[in-house]
């Protein structure tokens, strides 16, 4: 989640663009997480005193410190402070930090105006965070160092102040950091399902690991505890990892000793909401242009022992009912998710459905997922994962899916570009963070991308596959026994749990109605979060661009959060909701608020009228298409503010 680094000045704090008496001195300042600090940036002219964090329990919060010099500094690394608070102390350790580390960028993400991204090439891009070990910086240049506190779930609510030093030989210099925990945690139960493809030839060859040997799990489990601190919950695996055996009377026995320790080596480090299974197919002759999806073949241990690949004709009939079993015994088959071919578009549709018909007849228990190019998959698919771009031009195609029982999620990989949101290195970080925020606006119960670690020879000096844009192959980077992490994942983070604070002020208003006794279908508990996920996600093109706009919002709904436990207790909707544009003839608007026996209700002054229903109700003229309604609450001396914000 983002820090609030641009509120009031911590009181007494030291300038955080260090006083020193040498011009050769470093310069050390604070700088915005959201913003990537290149090389070549120097100090801005008034940056904060120190880092302000407000966090819930459980979640990860981040913070950049600069350090900038004349002349080359040696040694430079972060030492934190315990973090003392009334409410008790959150130890050092919770406070972590690392390098900033910069790949080279030769060329920007094409089809993208200048306005939508970040920098320009040629130049060096901030992304990977190095392991946290001391480093020399050069004379003329920035280092960012990137901190990130992690709040522990037992620690009270309040407040909390300590400081990092920032030292190199020769100096130091100290600044102070404060965290508020809000009385309320992160959900430990993730709310959307998400899966960034793993490449195990990838790991195996940079660790220089057979593939799924025990070397190799080892490593796999500490990705995998990496992905699910970064709310990753999926780890694909495909079904080539599982032994055939062909017996002499012509059936076969299988070996699922590879797919199962996958399975429980990826779940017990945390990445087990599902099992997803790749792609069974893909278009014939590996040619998208091709309308042809054709099943991919299997080796076969022969009874002569020779293994030769056998068409999936032969395999899958024998092979998908023997997996259903075996899923079916491990207690596995409800969260199994099964790829028929990727990315299949208009032109596939008729040979996709084919195939994918075929393979539900021989597994029917299992869910058909797959990234999808076009609008109409009825009937062939359970869980449909639209590109983003395809998601705006074919919204209600997918609506109606869903209405009908699909669920819906979205993907981005090498598209979209321009004006929509992704990960690639030149993109601003917030069009990272920005996406989970678009699951809540359009009711997507998960995202999907292609790319966690599809590293060439030399991942930290490179951007990828240079017919991609920079960074859609890999978002992590491989240290020296597990995945370094880089700012977009720690964006995608800080996005995830951005969703769950949406999910939070729902859950919260739900539980609210009900203990006031709201009849549930009365009162919407979703929206005042859709209206605050509306206020940043307007639509798929048109999104807050600027960082403080979305801390702003994140403030909102936490104080909204934390004030619907405040006495006297309510729940309050405005109709319409407050994402639609008013307009004068004249402006009227339907309040309703449900509340404790007793209290007093007015709204924009006025009294309000109780209803057979139990809410008290307001027909409200507004003046002007941007307007408030201010609802006042009182109870026994207790007086609570409500205000719903129309915007023009």
């Amino acid at each position: 989640m983002m820090p609030n680094l641009f509120g009031p000045m911590i009181a007494g704090a030291l300038l955080a663009v260090l006083a020193v008496q040498a011009n050769a001195q470093p310069k050390v300042w604070v700088a915005d997480p959201m913003t990537k600090v290149f090389r070549e940036d120097e100090p801005p002219a008034n940056p904060p005193a120190g880092i302000t964090i407000h966090a819930a329990r459980g979640e990860y919060e981040s913070a950049q410190v600069c350090l900038r010099t004349t002349a080359a500094v040696r040694q430079v690394q972060v030492v934190a402070s315990d973090l003392q608070g009334k409410a008790g102390t959150i130890p050092a350790a919770a406070v972590t930090w690392n390098p900033v580390g910069y790949v080279p960028l030769a060329k920007n993400t094409s089809d993208t105006p200048a306005a939508e991204l970040c920098c320009k090439a040629p130049v060096e891009v901030p992304d990977p965070l190095l392991p946290p070990a001391p480093v020399d910086v050069e004379a003329g240049r920035t280092q960012p160092l990137w901190i990130t506190v992690h709040v522990p779930r037992e620690a009270a609510a309040g407040g909390y102040t300590g400081k990092l030093t920032v030292r190199w030989e020769g100096g130091e210099a100290e600044v102070p950091l404060a965290l508020t925990v809000w009385p309320f945690a992160i959900p430990e139960t993730q709310h959307l399902s998400f899966t960034n493809w793993i490449s195990p030839e990838a790991l195996a060859k940079y660790y220089k690991v057979a593939v799924y040997s025990d070397a190799f799990f080892g490593i796999l489990g500490r990705y995998a505890r990496a992905c699910a601190e970064h709310h990753q919950n999926i780890l694909w695996i495909g079904l080539g990892v599982v032994g055939i055996t062909q017996q002499a009377d012509g059936t076969f026995a299988y070996d699922w000793g590879t797919f199962d320790r996958w399975v429980e080596v990826v779940s017990a480090n945390g990445c087990g909401r599902s099992i997803e299974i790749q792609q069974l197919g893909g278009w014939k002759d590996g040619n998208w242009d091709n309308s042809e999806i054709v099943l991919h073949g299997y080796g076969v241990k022969l009874p002569s022992g020779e293994t030769k690949t056998l068409p999936a004709e032969e395999v899958l009939p024998k092979l998908l009912p023997a997996l259903e079993a075996h899923l079916q015994a491990r207690g596995w088959m409800g969260k199994t998710l099964i790829h028929i071919a990727d990315e299949p578009a208009v032109h596939h549709v008729a040979s996709y459905a084919k195939v994918s018909d075929w393979v539900h007849s021989l597994a029917p228990h299992l869910r058909r997922i797959d990234a999808i190019e076009a609008p109409d998959f009825t009937g062939h698919l359970e869980v449909w994962v639209p590109k983003l771009n395809h998601l705006y031009n074919w919204l209600p195609h997918y609506e109606k899916a869903r209405d009908g029982g699909a669920e819906i999620w979205f993907y981005t990989c090498c598209h979209p570009m321009g004006a929509f949101p992704n990960r690639f290195l030149d993109f601003p970080l917030i069009k990272t963070r920005i996406l989970q925020w678009y699951n809540w606006r359009f009711g997507l119960s998960g995202y999907l991308h292609w790319g966690l670690n599809f590293w060439d020879d030399d991942p930290l000096h490179s951007t990828g596959n240079p017919q991609l844009p920079p960074g859609d192959s890999w978002i992590v980077y491989p240290g020296p026994d597990g995945p370094l992490s880089s700012i977009r994942w720690e964006a995608l983070r800080d996005g995830f749990e951005d969703y769950e604070y949406l999910w939070l002020l729902a859950d919260r208003s739900r539980q609210v109605a009900h203990d006031l006794g709201v009849p549930a279908e009365a009162f919407p508990p979703g929206q005042r979060s859709d209206e605050l996920a509306h206020r940043l996600v307007r639509t798929m093109i048109d999104y807050a661009h600027d960082p403080a706009a979305l801390r702003a919002v994140r403030e909102e709904i936490a104080a909204e959060i934390m004030q619907l436990d405040a006495s006297p207790r309510e729940v309050a909707a405005v109709d319409p909701p407050t994402w639609h544009q008013l307009a004068q003839g004249p402006i009227v608007v339907e309040t309703k608020v449900w509340a404790e026996d007793g209290a007093e209700v007015t709204v924009n002054g006025a009294a309000t009228h109780r209803q057979p229903d139990g809410s008290w109700a307001q027909h409200t003229f507004l003046g002007q298409p941007t307007s408030e309604v201010k609802i006042e609450v009182r109870k026994a001396g207790a007086t609570k503010m409500i205000v719903r914000r129309y915007a023009g």
